[in-house]
């Protein structure tokens, strides 16, 4: 299992070890070690957030209006590149997105790198001089630890979805759950199948079909997209939209390596919905698909 670095530790120790030095080839030299211990990895937002600009000041508070998000799609980042300013400390990074797949005995996550660039501004007390404040304010921005307990939190469903017969869903489920509930999200918000509510979530924005043939970090570069928009493709994955209208769990069925998954979640990822109803209140829906794709 994957653990999420906490990048405080790691600049205590290299301050630590640089104290009362401030000549440009000391900051140069932390950047320098930063970027090496931290590029390609992850980090873990303590506030999950859409925005693709986030700021904070020297106390770790967001500035600004926070743009929430499921920590499953707004939470993780990957280290692209760390600056180190004046007063600040600059991290350039990719969207991640947090996935699970079938698995014979559990439900594994499965961090799937998006093309979406994320940058993380921190001001600092005074220059990464004052050491306490600055790693308290690290601390406060990002979390670390294992993903086990965070994905542990975010999804029990009520049962085992690598026995269902999704070519016959609903009928294939619906008689299994009580209250048409197949599962639950973080704080218990039971998620329903499309034959228990009332209304189905409504797409809002883009349609997943524009934004699939959407250039998607390192994939553009392997099959040229003009390519990709000819082939036919198919995939299978079940996604929650939560009482929000923010999609907020994808569980895929079909091999986890395909190009068609990934474009097909991180499309869905990015749209907004009407969430769906059950007795005029909203609440978490499970949708399964299977869908073809071929070039418009």
């Amino acid at each position: 299992m994957k653990r999420i670095r906490r990048i405080a530790a790691f600049l205590s120790l290299f301050i630590v070890t640089t104290a009362g030095l401030a000549t440009a080839a000391d900051k140069g030299a932390l950047e320098k070690s930063l970027n090496q211990e931290y590029r390609g990895k992850h980090l873990l937002l303590s506030l999950p957030s859409a925005s693709n600009h986030l700021r904070f000041d020297q106390n770790g508070k967001l500035l600004g209006k926070p743009q929430e998000e499921p920590w499953t799609t707004g939470g993780v980042l990957r280290v692209e590149q760390i600056h180190l300013k004046k007063n600040a400390i600059q991290v350039k990074a990719k969207r991640v997105l947090v996935t699970f797949r079938r698995s014979a005995s559990q439900i594994e996550p499965f961090l799937m790198v998006t093309g979406r660039e994320v940058q993380v501004d921190l001001n600092l007390a005074s220059g990464l001089l004052d050491l306490h404040q600055d790693i308290t304010a690290l601390n406060r921005v990002f979390k670390s630890g294992p993903l086990d307990y965070e994905t542990a939190q975010s999804w029990k469903p009520a049962i085992d979805l690598n026995n269902v017969d999704f070519d016959n869903w609903p009928e294939s489920v619906t008689p299994k759950l009580q209250d048409g509930i197949i599962g639950y999200l973080s704080g218990n918000r039971a998620v329903y199948v499309p034959g228990s509510v009332t209304t189905m979530p409504k797409a809002i924005g883009p349609s997943q079909q524009d934004i699939f043939f959407r250039p998607i970090d390192s994939w553009h570069a392997k099959q040229d997209i003009a390519q990709l928009q000819k082939l036919k493709r198919t995939t299978a994955l079940g996604y929650v939209v939560n009482e929000k209208g923010q999609p907020e769990l994808f569980y895929i069925f079909s091999p986890i390596e395909s190009e068609t998954n990934a474009r097909l979640v991180i499309a869905i990822s990015q749209q907004h919905f009407v969430p769906a109803q059950k007795q005029n209140k909203p609440v978490a829906v499970f949708i399964p698909i299977t869908m073809t794709f071929r070039g418009p």
